[in-house]
């Protein structure tokens, strides 16, 4: 399969014209058997954040940076911090598990996903 070079910087840096910047943001996850990474992307940003599956009611927890290291460890501004946060959260909720049967808390230093 040949991919223009020249195609693939143009969707990264080029406006288009209903006035999205190509910034889309997305989570995916990379697993090594009951542990693994969330890996968030927008723009040219992504972090992996360490996750892990719980125990009793505990189906997963992820381990975020506290406030006084979220820049430093993200790139991203302490202001964007709970947007960032809360978009993880939904999208986990939404990709692995049963959003009907689960619900996540967002701690100082984790966001824990518990079965109902």
């Amino acid at each position: 399969m040949k991919i223009d070079f020249w195609s693939v910087l143009k969707q990264l840096f080029v406006q288009k014209d209903d006035g999205d910047t190509g910034s889309h943001r997305n989570i995916s996850f990379e697993n090594n058997g009951r542990s693994g990474y969330v890996i968030y992307c927008e723009g040219l940003t992504s972090f992996k954040l360490y996750t892990e599956i719980g125990g009793k009611n505990c189906i997963f927890y992820i381990v975020i940076p506290s406030k006084e290291r979220w820049k430093t460890y993200t790139g991203c501004s302490l202001d964007k911090r709970d947007e960032i946060l809360k978009f993880i959260s939904d999208e986990c909720l939404k990709q692995q598990t049963t959003s009907q049967e689960a619900y996540y808390e967002i701690e100082a230093e984790s966001i824990v996903f518990y079965k109902k």
